[in-house]
């Protein structure tokens, strides 16, 4: 009950001395109300209610207590930190104030709370400015959303102009009741593990979940089961954690690549609208799509684009000059596009104003000084004040009681062409052991946990801990309870880059080996994706022969995984990494992973439209193949394959002579002769029965009949 919003986790602010103040308020509250500002039962409700309930006024409550001190609780209470008092000195001149007035007077009269909280602790505003029509724009798609229709919007533009920002100030403004806001971020690093951003969001949703009362679990594994009825193995593939709520799935049919594909997209939008209805909508909001997987991107264009989807809001954002909008539009025409540009002159000034708590006229120098260095880039420009605040640049004067600012020396400092040389540059302020760490997380990725980078450096998780706290201070590294990021995939990409391509492969594959240990042994399937995508950044510095086979085995599981998912592409990278980590004498002494993951990578060939590349696969297959039993699933898959791509003639000349191979004779051209002959042959297998009486014929054991039957 005395925790602030952004103590609960799902807001991404970081918390400070603010929380704090918002828990006395809450004292405060009780104290003269005599019960708390807001109510909830169980851990889930207590969150939920910190988040949306706004309390009301306790005056409202105590009528006999000074207005003045009812607003004074109330600024304390504010959800979001930047409307609080910023400092205890704030609150404490409101409090001595109302005991002057009261001492002078007998009565405290209403005066404006907060006008004298000046910080002198330097902190940037983390509210959202010059960008009110984006804002309301976003404000009104989201509240058609709760409202019951289902829309799409895409937020662009280029890096650190305030896209993530923007969008998440847009969420805190609309209360969505009771529907769900979840988010998935795609990754630079793992472009080629399918659906990340889908799997993230959707599996921290069942996490929210599976905290729930008995009562609405029951309820949410109904909706689930009901939804996806016999298909919920397709789910599992890519959120493993719904198993919890819904327990294991039957396996699944296997079917050809396009019914597949057909299938997962269906099942997937049918899981989707188990969470969404009037009144209670679903977010989902997906950043950094320019590094989404082609199979991630088509299911966000095939959510976008279904009229069966109530209630559902998709956002996608996404940096315009490394994604083609142009096509992106061309695929959503129905989606809402905003398209942020770097702020104004006016608007940076505007921003300086409220850093310093000062007025426009005060900052016009300075915002001209740093809108000239930066451009209004948003983060460039806050991470250069965070720089030259750092260097003396920008002080607080504890006797003018005001901010101050050297113009001259701003003037002559030598400037950062970008903001990835300013992060570089503030990187080698930090400590060794910090930048030491720092590089490991940044080959983990853009979010990652305490523990799995604490084996990674060798140390204990206190030993960690400390080592990242100057990165933490200095606002490169947030820490968001249950995990860490990067500030922004800027940082991580400055910190990345100061590794040679030798050592991020030496890296990636320390993460690998270590994440394969930890994954359970010889049954690392869950995680198996993420893991095979480190080792595959280092195929060239894996010299030990029985590792090298282990690991083509996993990457044929982790290219079955992605292809059960119906995305190709990334399983095709996993099924040519497997083939390159085979020896030469593969097929001699490891003939059984030899020929399976020759035979994926064939058909992975084949569906990504190398067809001269998967017929030379295929037919490499074909000559090593042992038994003809073998080679009769090569022809059945390249059946399938043809046909599936409408090359009809083709499938049935491969299955005529596979089927001659064994021993059943097709004609290429049939007669009416070859017709007679056939039926006259069945009905002379048909004498004296009738033909019920299939039914009860045992079921065929040849496992050559069985071939041909299919």
């Amino acid at each position: 009950a005395y925790l602030s919003p952004e103590q609960i986790g799902r807001l991404n602010v970081k918390v400070d001395e603010r929380s704090d103040l918002y828990g006395l308020g809450v004292l405060l509250y009780e104290l003269i109300s005599g019960c708390l500002p807001v109510q909830g039962e169980e851990p889930a409700g207590w969150r939920h209610a910190i988040i949306t309930q706004v309390p009301r006024k306790p005056i409202s409550l105590a009528p006999s207590i000074p207005p003045v001190l009812s607003d004074v609780i109330m600024k304390l209470l504010e959800k979001a930190p930047e409307n609080r008092y910023q400092s205890a000195r704030g609150l404490l001149w409101d409090l001595q104030e109302c005991r002057r007035r009261l001492r002078q007077t007998g009565t405290i009269g209403l005066f404006p709370v907060g006008e004298y909280d000046v910080v002198s602790s330097f902190r940037l505003p983390t509210k959202v400015f010059g960008r009110e029509e984006e804002l309301q724009a976003i404000v009104t798609v989201i509240s058609q959303a709760v409202e019951g229709q289902s829309k799409t919007l895409l937020v662009s533009g280029e890096p650190g102009v305030g896209k993530t920002m923007l969008l998440n100030e847009a969420f805190k403004t609309v209360p969505l009741g009771s529907g769900f806001y979840i988010a998935g971020k795609f990754d630079q690093l793992r472009r080629n593990v399918p659906y990340a951003a889908f799997a993230g969001a959707f599996g921290e949703l069942i996490k929210q979940l599976m905290s729930e009362s008995k009562e609405e679990l029951g309820y949410w594994k109904k909706q689930v089961t009901k939804a996806l009825g016999r298909n919920g193995a397709v789910i599992l593939e890519v959120v493993p954690e719904l198993e919890w709520l819904i327990g294991s799935q039957p396996p699944l049919d296997e079917l050809p690549p396009k019914e597949a594909e057909n299938r997962f997209l269906l099942v997937f939008s049918d899981f989707v609208k188990a969470f969404a209805k009037k009144g209670r909508p679903l977010v989902l909001f997906l950043d950094d799509l320019q590094w989404a997987d082609p199979a991630s991107l088509k299911l966000f264009t095939y959510l976008a684009t279904n009229s069966d989807l109530d209630s559902v809001l998709l956002v996608g954002a996404f940096r315009d000059d490394e994604l083609d909008v142009e096509q992106l539009s061309v695929d959503l025409n129905e989606a809402a596009h905003l398209s942020l540009k770097p702020w104004k002159p006016g608007q940076v000034t505007e921003f300086l104003a409220e850093t310093f708590h000062s007025e426009t006229g005060d900052v016009e120098q300075l915002s001209e000084i740093l809108y000239r260095k930066t451009g209004g880039n948003p983060l460039f420009l806050s991470q250069l004040l965070k720089l030259i605040y750092g260097e003396g640049l920008i002080y607080f004067d504890p006797i003018e009681v005001r901010w101050k600012w050297q113009t001259e020396a701003l003037r002559k400092r030598q400037p950062e062409d970008n903001v990835l040389l300013l992060f570089l540059n503030k990187l080698k302020s930090l400590p060794g052991s910090t930048l030491e760490v720092l590089k490991w997380a940044a080959c983990i990725g853009s979010r990652f946990s305490l523990d799995v980078l604490s084996d990674m450096c060798g140390q204990s998780l206190e030993e960690t801990a400390s080592s990242l706290k100057p990165a933490i201070d200095e606002g490169l590294v947030l820490d968001l309870t249950f995990q860490l990021e990067f500030l922004h995939d800027r940082v991580r990409q400055a910190v990345y880059s100061l590794l040679s391509d030798e050592e991020q492969k030496q890296r990636h594959l320390a993460i690998g080996r270590l994440l394969l240990a930890n994954a359970g042994g010889d049954s690392p399937e869950e995680k198996v994706l993420s893991v095979m995508d480190h080792f595959n950044r280092s195929l060239l510095l894996i010299d030990d022969p029985e590792e090298r086979i282990k690991l083509a085995g996993y990457n044929l599981i982790a290219g079955r995984k992605a292809k059960a998912s119906a995305a190709y592409a990334s399983a095709l990278q996993y099924f040519r990494c497997g083939k390159t980590l085979l020896p030469d004498d593969a097929w001699d002494k490891h003939y059984a992973v030899c020929y399976e993951v020759h035979l994926e990578l064939a058909q992975g060939e084949y569906l990504a439209a190398n067809v001269e590349e998967a017929e030379k696969l295929f037919d490499q297959v074909i000559a090593r193949a042992k038994t003809e039993l073998e080679r009769a699933r090569i022809y059945s898959l390249k059946i399938i394959l043809y046909g599936g791509i409408g090359d009809y003639s083709r499938a049935v000349q491969t299955g005529i002579r596979a089927l001659a191979k064994l021993g059943v004779k097709l004609p290429f051209h049939p007669t009416k002769g070859d017709y007679a002959r056939e039926l006259l042959l069945y009905k002379w297998n048909m004498r004296n029965k009738r033909i019920e009486m299939l039914a009860g014929l045992p079921e065929m054991q040849d496992p050559r009949q069985r071939m041909v039957a299919e």
